[in-house]
C-alpha cells in the first residue's frame, strides 16, 4: 500500500472517529437547556457531582487494559491471537467491573453518607439509589468499552459511529421523556444514562460474540497490566484536573455553587 493511500486511509477514519466523538460529547450540550430549566440549581449541583465521580470511578474500572488492549490487538497478526487477547481483556473487565459495581451497590449507604455532604443530604435526593445507578453505568460502560475498541482497530469506522449515534440519541430520548414528560427528577438522568449503556452493549452483543473464544491468556494478562497499568496515574490526573474542582467547590461553598 503507497504511502498516499495509508494517510488517505488514516484522514478518513480518523475524520470518522472525530465525528463520534463529538456526537458523544454533543448529548450533555443539547440537554443542558433541559436540565436548567427543570431543575433547581442545588439539584443539578448534585447532578455534577455524581457525573463527577462516574469520569474518576471509570478510569479505576479500566485500569489501562483498554490502552494495552488496542496496542497488543492491532500488532497482532493473527486472528487466532486477536480473539486471545480480546477475550483475555474483556473477560478481565467484566469480573473486575462486576466486583467493583457489587462493592458499590451494596455500599450504598455508606458511600452516599462518605462522598456528598450535610447540606446535600438535606435535599429530597434519593442519594443512595443514584450510587446504585452509578454501579450499573460503570459496569456497562466498562465492558461496552472494548467493543468499540474492537470496532477502531478494524476499521469499522461506520459501525463505530453509527453505534455511537445510537448510545447518544437513547440517552437524549429517555432524558427528554423521564424529565420532561414523567418528571423524575435528577434520578431520570441516571436512569437515562444507565438505560443507554445497556441498550448500546446489548447492541454491541455480536461484535463481542464474534470476537470471543475459548483462549483466556493469563500471560497475555500480564503482558496488558505491564503495558496498561503505567497509563493510570496520567489518565487520572487528566480526569481529576478537569473535574475534581466540584467536589472541593461543593465542600467550601455548597452545592447550589457547583
Amino acid at each position: 500500500m503507497s504511502i498516499f493511500n495509508s494517510i488517505k486511509r488514516l484522514v478518513k477514519h480518523s475524520a470518522v472517529y472525530g465525528i463520534g466523538h463529538i456526537i458523544t460529547r454533543s448529548f450533555g450540550f443539547l440537554l443542558l437547556p433541559l436540565y436548567t430549566n427543570i431543575f433547581p440549581r442545588d439539584d443539578f449541583g448534585v447532578a455534577g457531582l455524581v457525573f463527577t465521580y462516574l469520569a474518576i470511578f471509570i478510569n479505576l474500572y479500566t485500569f489501562g487494559i483498554d490502552v494495552a488492549f488496542f496496542r497488543y490487538f492491532i500488532l497482532e497478526e493473527t486472528e487466532q491471537g486477536k480473539k486471545k487477547i480480546f477475550t483475555t481483556a474483556f473477560v478481565t473487565m467484566t469480573t473486575t467491573s462486576l466486583v467493583f459495581s457489587l462493592l458499590i451497590f451494596f455500599n450504598a449507604p455508606f458511600l452516599a453518607k462518605a462522598v456528598f455532604s450535610a447540606n446535600v443530604h438535606e435535599l429530597t435526593i434519593d442519594l443512595i439509589f443514584l450510587i446504585r445507578l452509578a454501579a450499573g453505568i460503570l459496569f456497562f460502560d466498562a465492558i461496552g468499552l472494548l467493543p468499540f475498541l474492537i470496532l477502531r482497530a478494524r476499521e469499522k469506522s461506520l459501525q463505530f459511529i453509527v453505534f455511537k449515534f445510537v448510545n447518544v440519541l437513547i440517552n437524549v430520548g429517555f432524558n427528554i421523556l423521564l424529565l420532561g414528560v414523567l418528571k423524575k427528577g435528577i434520578e431520570g438522568i441516571f436512569i437515562a444514562n444507565f438505560i443507554s449503556s445497556f441498550v448500546t452493549f446489548i447492541v454491541m452483543l455480536l461484535v463481542v460474540l464474534k470476537n470471543l473464544s475459548f483462549s483466556y491468556s493469563f500471560i497475555t494478562l500480564k503482558d496488558l497490566f505491564a503495558f496498561g497499568l503505567p497509563y493510570m496515574p496520567s489518565t487520572l490526573s487528566v480526569v481529576l484536573m478537569d473535574t475534581i474542582d466540584r467536589v472541593f467547590i461543593e465542600r467550601l461553598m455548597g452545592v447550589d455553587a457547583v
